[in-house]
């Protein structure tokens, strides 16, 4: 059991409620079917975990020896996702760090801190991950396989030497140092989850026209104005709800390849806004109170690309401190290699 800031302080004051597996997210999967789709097996695990054969849903079980509280899921994703996905996507495109709680209720239905935020990306697999403290503390992995076509949900329980509690106020280092099994080898046994035979993953051939929807929204509220948006195959679009003063730009950076398209939309309950890349061509001289909430852009060589999001204030009709929600999506046409 952990002491200190894990046990000692966070266990009373935060009950933990163990949040369960996940189930298929419904029959309509990403991928065309079950049969023959590609299983993942286990590939060097540092920890030992035994995977079982897809079952007729195609989802996969893991366990792991001597531990029965090990819990591994591995399940088909939705075509459409859900709001948790959608916001799973928002956290990890965005790796931030300064907002210590993840959106209710993803993914653990409890008012529990969350410890050792950290996206990991590895084999097959990526997604993010944390330790909740408590006397049933564990290490929590969600995320999907690369290519987006499955649910990963890993439950491990951590323990610390109970005669070695932690300081209140440790830094990251120093919790991981006391935790058994350490959380790096847990990465390293997520990293292990591979596809036997190995999957291509690819783009969205079409653009999305569809506005942000508030409930897919993750709030995104760093020091500074600029925002990271990476999106990968898994996940190719994100939604940020943009805490924003007006006339203050903010900018969001996206990570892109040659021939890669970039759309994005936003709304503001009250407000105008207008989005636009900096590396677009001029639109010309805006016109004042009109309202640009869509852009699109198509890169023409790798590197990132910088989206620019700006409120605009009528005196004395609207406030000057709004919530902007911010939608991109990573696609690519599909006349593309």
């Amino acid at each position: 059991m952990l002491r200190g800031t894990i046990r000692g302080v966070l266990a009373r004051r935060f009950p933990l409620l163990v949040p369960p597996l996940l189930a298929a997210c419904g029959a309509n999967d990403r991928s065309a079917g079950h049969e023959g789709v590609s299983a993942l097996q286990v590939k060097e695990a540092p920890l030992p975990l035994v995977l079982s054969p897809p079952d007729g849903a195609g989802a996969q079980r893991g366990r792991a020896a001597g531990a029965p509280a090990v819990q591994l899921a591995i399940v088909p994703r939705s075509t459409n996702d859900t709001d948790a996905d959608a916001r799973l996507c928002a956290v990890m495109a965005g790796a931030s760090q300064w907002s210590v709680a993840l959106p209710f209720p993803w993914p653990v239905d409890s008012v529990a801190p969350r410890l050792l935020r950290r996206v990991v990306r590895r084999g097959d697999v990526e997604g993010l991950r944390f330790v909740v403290p408590g006397v049933r503390a564990q290490y929590v992995f969600e995320g999907f396989t690369r290519d987006g076509s499955r649910r990963v949900s890993l439950r491990w329980p951590v323990s610390s030497d109970p005669a070695s509690p932690v300081p209140v106020g440790a830094p990251d280092s120093v919790i991981e140092a006391a935790l058994r099994p350490h959380p790096a080898l847990l990465d390293s046994t997520v990293g292990a989850l591979r596809f036997a035979p190995s999957v291509e993953s690819g783009w969205p051939t079409k653009p999305t026209d569809t506005a942000p929807l508030v409930s897919q929204a993750v709030t995104d509220d760093p020091p500074l104005p600029v925002h990271r948006m990476e999106l990968r195959h898994a996940c190719p679009q994100a939604t940020y709800l943009l805490p924003m003063l007006a006339r203050a730009d903010h900018t969001v950076r996206v990570p892109v390849d040659s021939g890669d398209r970039l759309t994005a939309h936003a709304t503001v309950p009250y407000g105008t806004l207008r989005l636009q890349f900096d590396e677009a061509p001029p639109a010309g001289v805006p016109v004042p109170a009109q309202s640009t909430a869509r852009t699109d852009i198509e890169a023409t060589s790798t590197g990132v690309l910088t989206l620019r999001v700006q409120l605009q204030v009528l005196p004395k009709v609207q406030a000057a401190r709004q919530t902007v929600y911010l939608s991109v999506q990573r696609s690519r046409p599909a006349s593309r290699p």
